[in-house]
């Protein structure tokens, strides 16, 4: 089984560093460039099934993908499944702000181990991206597309990888960063990390 997660395009909220968590933002025309990059970059790699999150700026770079992989792979049937565990964590008050602005009032709910209000805790974040993932490891399923967000994306890979997860917001994934997996008896291996060399030209 191989899995390939990838993020979704830019939005002028991302190129401001405003913070988008559930606020249904679109893909900006650079973010729409980048979409059809990375969407280029897998036209030839195997898919059985696209996951997305339902926010437009993931479901849009995953219609882009499958309308691209499906005009250079003869039969490829793979279908689009949308899914709210898929979001990006909410960030409650914190959405639409800028996250520099916002870095000391944010640390300090996390100091205290408490969820930003109006927020989902760490705890039902993480326990959605965990039930998601188990679902499709035991869908028979051998080639999986997954388009989301960083932190959710974030959340995968330390499900994937059996690491402790903690949200690590000097992590970054990049738009349209692609990241893949290989399961090897019972444990996914990290082939591709935050790849975004079909970007070079954007």
């Amino acid at each position: 089984m191989t899995i390939t997660l990838i993020r979704h395009g830019q939005t002028l909220w991302n190129a401001a560093r405003r913070m988008q968590g559930h606020t249904d933002i679109p893909l900006c025309d650079i973010g729409l460039v980048q979409a059809k990059k990375v969407a280029a970059r897998l036209a030839n790699v195997p898919c059985d099934v696209i996951y997305t999150s339902d926010l437009v700026r993931a479901a849009k770079t995953a219609d882009v993908i499958k309308s691209v992989i499906k005009s250079h792979q003869a039969g490829c049937i793979a279908e689009v499944v949308t899914t709210t565990a898929l979001r990006e964590s909410g960030f409650g008050i914190f959405e639409g702000r800028v996250y520099d602005e916002a870095r000391e009032e944010m640390e300090a709910y996390r100091q205290r181990g408490q969820p930003y209000p109006e927020a989902e805790s760490y705890d039902e974040f993480y326990g959605r991206v965990q039930d998601f993932l188990k679902e499709v490891t035991a869908s028979g399923h051998e080639h999986i597309y997954i388009v989301s967000h960083g932190g959710t994306i974030t959340a995968m890979i330390c499900h994937l990888l059996d690491l402790p997860y903690e949200r690590r917001v000097d992590y970054r994934v990049g738009n349209t960063a692609l990241y893949s997996f290989k399961r090897d008896t019972d444990l996914f291996v990290m082939t591709l990390e935050n790849d975004m060399s079909h970007l070079d030209a954007v």
